[in-house]
């Protein structure tokens, strides 16, 4: 079974076309795997050996490459040759961290293989290996794609959830309260806002375009599935910037209060 403690680090995990996969040693990156099987390749983009491999032994073209392997990535999709390129981004789960500060996932989808590439343990890849264990995880890279997918959005919901909430706190505090003790929890929401909005917003873009990817990569099912997700993202999105207009508008009423206090 897949341990935690994997997924700060690199391995390969092979698909049986079923739902479920096998975990195998990460020394096995070259070597021949199972006909039939699918391997899923995860690499951290700051590890050298891993972009030696990357570079040297991937076959992947280099327009590609470049993408997986820059340091700053805003979430986007497209197809290249016989494969499919998707970053996505997900609410930064990790102990001491900031949600806002989202982690990034790089994904290069192939007929024959799947590599993902981050660097920050992100939670929803650790939902992949549990539904791979229980012998319900994706059956290729198209349901890969789709599982993360639903993964991230379904985790976002709880923390953009608990910034709606902070907002209707300082709602109901703003009469109870002196202003100097809220201006600065009314900035720092409208950052946090501001910061999730500047990923979500091209993610929902990135899950639309993967919706017009023509090709076999998504039948009919899938594709109203990734409807369904970018809806989702829609969503996320409207609410974050009625977040952002609430926070402004209370910015507005301590200043005024401010102003007729002077």
């Amino acid at each position: 079974m897949y341990s935690s403690e994997h997924l700060s680090q690199q391995w390969i995990y092979t698909l049986d076309a079923m739902g479920g996969g096998e975990l195998l040693p990460f020394e096995k990156i070259d070597s021949l795997l199972p006909e039939g099987k699918i391997p899923w390749i995860h690499l951290s983009y700051t590890d050298e050996k891993a972009q030696a491999w990357l570079a040297r032994e991937s076959g992947i073209d280099p327009v590609v490459l470049e993408s997986l392997l820059a340091e700053d990535t805003r979430p986007r999709s497209f197809d290249h040759g016989q494969g499919l390129l998707v970053i996505l981004r997900g609410v930064n789960l990790n102990i001491g961290a900031e949600p806002e500060d989202m982690v990034s996932v790089r994904l290069w989808i192939e007929p024959s293989r799947i590599i993902t590439i981050s660097h920050r343990k992100l939670m929803a890849l650790e939902d992949l290996t549990r539904s791979l264990a229980k012998g319900e995880g994706p059956v290729g890279g198209a349901d890969f794609v789709l599982m993360l997918a639903q993964s991230l959005v379904r985790r976002m919901s709880a923390v953009l959830g608990d910034l709606e909430d902070g907002v209707a706190i300082l709602e109901d505090d703003i009469l109870a309260q002196e202003s100097h003790t809220l201006r600065g929890s009314i900035s720092l929401l409208r950052r946090k806002a501001i910061r999730f909005r500047r990923y979500m917003a091209p993610q929902r873009e990135a899950l639309e375009r993967l919706h017009a990817v023509k090709g076999p990569w998504f039948d009919e099912i899938q594709k109203v599935r990734i409807r369904e997700i970018a809806d989702q993202m829609t969503r996320y999105v409207e609410d974050l910037d009625a977040t952002k207009d609430r926070a402004a508008i209370l910015q507005d009423e301590l200043e005024a209060d401010r102003e007729s206090d002077e």
